[in-house]
């Protein structure tokens, strides 16, 4: 066995480039095009916790690990405590919470080209 036959897992690819950490009221008008684009990554993120503590049995979990590589190491930096938080209320025989990021580090440097487009 893997380890695996007895966990039940979820994956969440993010959409709006902010790991999980964007919220806006309302849509950013695209100039030009007359496309909307919205962020709301955190109310993404904490509508799929609840679904599945609603709907897949994550309230009655007794281990839970949070992970991802790339951004998704750096939601899992940002993100842990919420999810942990929110799945405590509500699976009361959850014994064991890890945060497993695999990466997540963004290095704070100029772009390739040195031009105004760097933050």
């Amino acid at each position: 066995s893997d380890g695996t036959s007895d966990c039940n897992c979820i994956y969440m690819p993010y959409g709006d480039g902010a790991s999980f950490s964007g919220y806006r009221a309302h849509p950013v008008e695209v100039p030009g095009s007359g496309g909307k684009l919205y962020f709301r990554g955190i109310r993404n993120l904490d509508a799929t916790v609840e679904y599945a503590l609603t709907n897949l049995g994550l309230g009655e979990a007794t281990e839970l690990v949070v992970t991802g590589s790339s951004a998704g190491g750096l939601s899992t930096y940002l993100h842990t405590d919420r999810i942990v938080a929110m799945v405590q209320t509500r699976a009361s025989r959850l014994e064991l919470t890890r945060a497993a990021p695999v990466v997540g580090y963004f290095l704070d440097h100029d772009n390739y080209n040195y031009d105004s487009y760097n933050y």
